[in-house]
């Protein structure tokens, strides 16, 4: 698996899945992100017969892709929106039980009270946050 997030630079990123797999493209690739840019981003760094997950497209914005790309590729695109509550609570036990050992701090984009989050949304629909976090209201 290939982490990109020390690489800021889209043509470097493509350089990188290149190089990892001898020019070849990734078998599996995942967004997570939610920026429209990912998307293109992602079917490119695709493989031949490659499978992409998209998870983390869930706003209005939009992205220029040559849908050729896809077809000439054989590519298999997999949207997936979310889960039930029971997920959730999946989440938050693996969050609980691997909070020593994992860095999911890495994760969080920023933390908020409570009272900012109509500007919280704010700068999620601006692609300014990504992954924010609300804190509760102090107890007096």
């Amino acid at each position: 698996m290939i982490s990109l997030e020390d690489t800021p630079d889209p043509a470097d990123r493509l350089a990188r899945v290149r190089e990892a797999t001898d020019g070849m493209g990734a078998d599996l690739v995942a967004e997570f992100s939610g920026h429209p840019a990912a998307f293109a981003e992602g079917v490119e760094m695709a493989g031949l017969g490659g499978r992409y997950l998209v998870v983390g497209q869930l706003g209005s914005g939009t992205t220029p892709i040559a849908p050729g790309t896809i077809t000439k590729k054989n590519l298999t695109v997999i949207g997936s929106f979310s889960g039930d509550i029971s997920h959730y609570h999946k989440a938050l036990t693996v969050l609980e039980r691997y909070a020593g050992r994992l860095p999911f701090d890495r994760l969080i984009s920023g933390q908020y009270p409570l009272a900012q989050v109509n500007d919280v949304i704010s700068r999620m629909q601006a692609f300014q946050e990504i992954k924010p976090v609300l804190l509760p209201a102090a107890t007096s």
